[in-house]
């Protein structure tokens, strides 16, 4: 996988041919909207942004709530429900990760979420002092394994059931209701 961003090395690390020569790394479509003041919606809650919500402003983009397609009545699966019944029991926060196309790769994708089971702290209620470590849902599906072992840490949160690890989609629309 690369480590560059650079549009060549991310469309062939996924199978796709270069861009051509003469490609623009300028976009004039979205210079031209900005120009005429036309909002532009970006399907992310402002609470996730926290302070880049100001960039995303100045930007003139507009934050919304995220947007998950309905596709009709849907529940989620025993393994997805029982974890977060084991979550909301021990009052943990749940985070979900997904890196969707981006070519992360599965086994780093693993060893972020066994970090953030691990090294996260929250406060659940604003009244108590305590903290808690957060459960997470990690999303590695489409990912390239880089590793066949998954780390010490990774094994230890998956046999805490702190770290669920999904290879196959799930309905967001239901997940994050």
């Amino acid at each position: 996988l690369p480590d560059r961003y650079k549009l060549r090395d991310l469309r062939t690390s996924r199978g796709l041919a270069p861009p051509p020569a003469n490609i623009l790394m300028t976009n004039l479509q979205a210079e031209e909207v900005k120009a005429q003041k036309i909002p532009v919606i970006v399907p992310i809650s402002p609470w996730v942004l926290g302070d880049q919500e100001q960039v995303l402003l100045e930007a003139g983009l507009t934050p919304t709530d995220f947007i998950f397609l309905r596709r009709g009545p849907s529940k989620l699966d025993e393994e997805v429900a029982q974890f977060l019944d084991q979550a909301k029991t021990q009052r943990r926060p749940v985070v979900v990760m997904t890196f969707s196309s981006m070519p992360v790769g599965e086994r780093k994708m693993l060893n972020i979420a066994a970090d953030v089971c691990n090294n996260c702290v929250v406060r659940v209620d604003p009244q108590e002092e305590q903290t808690r470590r957060p459960a997470v849902i990690a999303m590695v599906g489409g990912q390239p394994q880089e590793t066949k072992e998954d780390s010490a840490l990774v094994k230890q949160m998956q046999q805490a059931n702190r770290l669920l690890v999904l290879r196959r989609p799930v309905d967001f629309g239901v997940l994050s209701p």
